[in-house]
C-alpha cells in the first residue's frame, strides 16, 4: 500500500470506531438490555466461542416455561382459563 491510501484507511478506521462508540452510548440508553447483549456480543467483529452460552435460570418463584415464554404468553394463558 503506498503512503496515502494508508493514511485514507487510517482516518477511515479512527473515524468508524469513533462513530460505533457513539452508536454503543446512543443503544445503551435506548434498549435496558443493550449491556447485556454488548457482553455477548464484539464491537466490530463476532465473537468466536469455545464453548455455548449457559442457559439463564428462572428468577426464584417463576416456572423456567414462565421465563422461557415471557410474561405476555403467560398473562395470554391465564386470559384463555378464565
Amino acid at each position: 500500500m503506498t503512503l496515502p491510501v494508508t493514511m485514507v484507511v487510517a482516518v477511515w478506521f479512527a473515524v468508524m470506531l469513533t462513530r460505533v462508540r457513539y452508536e454503543e452510548r446512543v443503544l445503551a440508553s435506548a434498549f435496558t438490555d443493550y449491556a447485556e447483549y454488548r457482553q455477548r456480543v464484539g464491537l466490530l467483529f463476532p465473537r468466536l466461542r469455545l464453548a455455548a452460552p449457559q442457559p439463564k435460570k428462572a428468577p426464584a418463584g417463576v416456572s423456567a416455561e414462565d421465563a422461557l415464554l415471557g410474561a405476555a404468553a403467560t398473562k395470554a394463558a391465564a386470559n384463555d382459563a378464565a
